[in-house]
């Protein structure tokens, strides 16, 4: 959990740095930690139990289930990071990201990292939600 930084809130005591909280499915806080990227586009759970960060360039940071940050950082491409991301999930096995372009970039094998443009979506206004499905004979779709 992290507060969405684009509201305003009336900050009483504590500290205007941005803070990410993990909590187990009973509500109790696990563990927290100072955010120190740029703006937080979306966050999830592997199925390896990582927690995955994208930011509004792409750049992605990898923290385990107790808040410590692992030594593994991509990105979702140079390209992607230009266009900035609008919108972002991340599934069990990947990561999916929509750009202000309307590109749509995917991590299909969080194992073997290779970003990867999809067909460009041909709307005239931004996509309201995604959904991702992944299929063995389709593989990544959106």
């Amino acid at each position: 959990m992290v507060r969405d930084s684009r509201k305003m809130v009336l900050l009483k005591g504590g500290s205007a740095q941005p803070i990410v909280r993990i909590f187990n499915c009973a509500g109790v806080e696990k563990a927290r930690f100072v955010w120190n990227g740029g703006v937080i586009i979306g966050m999830g759970w592997t199925s390896d139990e990582r927690l995955l960060l994208v930011d509004m360039v792409g750049e992605v940071a990898v923290y385990d289930i107790h808040g410590q940050r692992l030594p593994i950082e991509f990105s979702l491409g140079v390209a992607c990071g230009q266009e900035k991301l609008l919108d972002c999930v991340v599934y069990a096995g990947g990561i999916v990201g929509l750009t202000y372009e309307n590109s749509i970039w995917v991590i299909a094998d969080l194992s073997d990292v290779r970003p990867q443009r999809l067909a460009d979506v041909d709307v005239s206004a931004s996509p309201q939600c995604m959904a991702v499905r992944v299929s063995p004979a389709h593989g990544v779709e959106v």
